[in-house]
Formats: structure tokens, sequence, C-alpha cells
């Protein structure tokens, strides 16, 4: 028998599918459950999720991000693609089984992101966010001290005092949700 190790991609791939899977039980979404995606960009969440059976409706305010996604949807016809920001977007109350969001909430109005996000759920709908942050590693290292001269050129202000946390320090979303008043926290997961 021959052993294969897991290339970078593959375990990369494996690590989403794991997150994704943990994503739909945290959220207890149904087979064929309809989920609302905020911030979908070009949709690698999104075609995971519809590949899943679910009823995607995608909102991304990228007119271009939001065309390649419409492309890559055509062949799940229960999934849709909305061009507009979160707080523009038409979205008919108390419909979703879940509102998600790949490293993309934070683009939205913290003021009102929360309560946009609840009204969009029905009464046992949930909130589930993914967050891709980068941490402090041996893999990491030179790629960041790479790149920290060009920050330093041409983004000044994001170079000033940059350092990556360890991957137990990262601040997840807890704070934030419990701060909201509007979303009880049902778990936590980090993948690395």
């Amino acid at each position: 028998m021959t052993w294969h190790p897991l290339s970078t991609t593959d375990s990369v791939l494996a690590t989403l599918r794991e997150a994704i899977d943990a994503l739909i039980d945290a959220g207890r979404v149904p087979p064929k459950g309809t989920v609302l995606e905020v911030g979908a960009g070009t949709g690698q969440l999104t075609v995971s999720l519809a590949r899943r059976g679910l009823r995607v409706t995608a909102v991304e305010p990228g007119s271009r991000m939001a065309a390649l996604l419409a492309r890559k949807l055509s062949h799940f016809p229960n999934c849709a693609v909305m061009t507009a920001t979160f707080e523009e977007a038409s979205i008919e109350p108390g419909t979703f089984d879940l509102v998600t969001s790949a490293t993309a909430f934070h683009w939205v109005d913290e003021t009102r992101r929360f309560s946009l996000a609840a009204a969009a759920l029905h009464k046992t709908g949930a909130l589930a966010l993914l967050r891709n942050d980068h941490v402090a590693s041996s893999a990491s290292a030179a790629y960041y001290r790479g790149v920290r001269p060009i920050y330093e050129r041409y983004a000044p202000k994001l170079a000033q005092g940059f350092h990556l946390r360890a991957a137990d320090k990262t601040p997840g979303f807890v704070k934030k949700i419990k701060a909201s008043g509007i979303f009880h926290v049902r778990a936590e997961r980090r993948f690395t």
C-alpha cells in the first residue's frame, strides 16, 4: 500500500469542508434549508453550500464578483445572487434558516449588521460566521518578512505595529456577538 500525504491544497480544502460542516451543524440548517450569505465574493463558501443542496441567496456588492458568482451558480437553480450591500439589499424578513458570512461581515455597518441578520432569519434561524485569520507560524514567517517592506511603502498605517497573533489568540466573534444583545453564542470553533 502506498501512502500519499495531503498536499497543502488538499489539506486546506479538507479544513474548509470541515469548517462548512461545522457551520451547517452549529446553525442547525435542515436539508434543503435556506441560507443568506453576506459578502459572497466569488463564491468559495456559496458553491460549497449549494453543492450540499442548500438554497442560497448570495449578497455581493461588487458587480464583477457577483456576475462571476452567478455564472458559478448557474447549475444550481435554487440559488440566487443579489448585487447589493447587505444594508441596501431587499431581503424578505423572517425567511432564512441561516445567515452566514465568510470573512466579510466586518464590512457591514457595525451598528446594523446584527439587527439586519436577525431580521432576515425565521424564529429558529441562526447566524454563523467564518473568518480567515493569518496567524503566526513557522510556515508564515518568511512570507510576512517578505511583504513587510511592501506594506511599509504602500500602506504604512497597516504596517505600524503589525504582528501576527498566535492561533489561540485570534479574537473570534464571541465578544461582538454577545455585545449585540441580539444573538446568543451556541458554539465557536477554530480550524488550522
